[in-house]
């Protein structure tokens, strides 16, 4: 009854890597390890054996959340799976000599909307970047927290990577305004400060010859911090010149409301 209860108890999964310990324990294979760590009392097996069960749990856990590539909030790619996607885009772009772009977006001022909504604030805040428009081909994925990336690749130049950026600048604005115009704030804050626009600072890096996957997010990304220290809602491209120092290059603010094409 007593062993009855425990399976009962033990979390999902545990029970059925039980019996396959105690089959090992049963053959011998466990045993003598057990016996050779001095674990002989009956009682103290028992509880080696729930120990390893419980490993064997959580190791197969952690594996099933490796193979996810979707973003459990947004239903965008995530990291891991646009890091892995990014990969083969990198070797195609090498091979091909197409150009390879990363866009990387981070909300600004994001915090306000879980102080002023609650989190379900902030939630909805951070699915409205799902709605983003783009091409199947450059899906957004989210990197984490309030951070996202785009990857883009063809027959592409800088015009059409800076209308895809006011694309998403004028989208966001617009999508926010709407989704946030009625919303009810928690009632221990001041509605009349309660933010109603989702504003995204953006960095942009173009694949050079000899540079990885890596080195491309580790560019953008870097286009994106220095965007942050240059205010908010603003955009920059960033290159490296032959000794290895970041140039800077700003995207002007414009309202494009069509998609952008690619010449």
């Amino acid at each position: 009854m007593e062993d009855s209860e425990a399976k009962d108890e033990a979390p999902k999964g545990i029970g059925a890597n039980r019996k396959l310990v105690e089959k090992k324990i049963q053959s011998g294979d466990v045993n003598k390890k057990f016996a050779a760590m001095g674990i002989t009392n009956p009682t103290k097996r028992n509880l080696a054996v729930e120990a390893v069960s419980q490993i064997r749990h959580e190791r197969k856990q952690k594996e099933l959340e490796e193979l996810t590539t979707i973003d459990e909030l947004t239903g965008l790619e995530n990291s891991r799976g646009f890091k892995q996607r990014l990969e083969r885009l990198v070797a195609k772009s090498t091979r091909s000599g197409t150009p390879l772009w990363v866009i990387f977006m981070d909300l600004d001022d994001f915090k306000p909307f879980n102080t002023y909504y609650g989190q379900e604030g902030g939630d909805q805040a951070l699915k409205l970047m799902r709605k983003l428009p783009s091409r199947s081909e450059e899906p957004l994925a989210r990197l984490g927290g309030d951070e996202f990336v785009q990857a883009l690749n063809g027959n592409i130049k800088n015009s059409y990577i800076k209308d895809v950026i006011n694309r998403h600048r004028t989208d966001i604005k617009k999508l926010s305004r709407e989704e946030f115009a009625n919303k009810e704030t928690l009632p221990t804050v001041d509605k009349k400060s309660a933010p109603k626009e989702v504003n995204l600072t953006f960095g942009a890096a173009e694949l050079e010859p000899g540079e990885t996957a890596e080195d491309l997010i580790k560019k953008a990304d870097t286009a994106a911090k220095y965007a942050k220290t240059q205010g908010k809602d603003v955009g920059y491209i960033a290159r490296k010149d032959p000794n290895g120092n970041y140039i800077f290059e700003e995207i002007p603010r414009e309202e494009v409301k069509t998609a952008p094409q690619i010449p």
